[in-house]
């Protein structure tokens, strides 16, 4: 049992499943404001794409780029080694599509426009020998 002097001069006795209680509500809802808070002030949200080389040799090049009517963006990875996995966020929202350029060691290329049509905001791109799959 805990006791508390109120501020009136009044004492009031709280069991400490009661005390629990308070604490933990008090907890969630400092929670819940600490992420309001923050959520509105976020510019925005991102889309995540996730690169899996599947092939068994290093990626030496990828090219990922989109715009809108206002920016264009372009982000270069480099040196993807075998069964690597990297996410990248992109400053765009699913459906609009983006450009996927993979440059092989051996000179070949995969060029794809990727994530059209899918309201997903984790897309997955593998990379593979007999080429490049997802956008979804």
């Amino acid at each position: 049992m805990a006791t508390f002097l109120l501020l009136s001069g009044f004492t009031m006795t709280l069991s400490r499943h009661h005390l629990l209680l308070i604490i933990l509500a008090s907890a969630l809802t400092g929670a819940f404001i600490t992420h309001k808070t923050w959520q509105s002030s976020y510019p925005g949200r991102p889309l995540f794409v996730e690169f899996h080389n599947l092939r068994t040799e290093t990626i030496p090049l990828i090219t990922i780029e989109h715009g809108n009517a206002s920016s264009q963006e372009k982000i270069v990875l480099t040196q993807m080694k075998p069964d690597e996995v990297r996410m990248v966020s992109l400053n765009h929202s699913p459906g609009q599509g983006y450009n996927v350029l993979v440059n092989l060691a051996n000179g070949d290329e995969y060029n794809m426009c990727l994530g059209k049509g899918t309201d997903n905001w984790v897309n997955h791109v593998r990379i593979r020998d007999s080429g490049m799959y997802g956008g979804n």
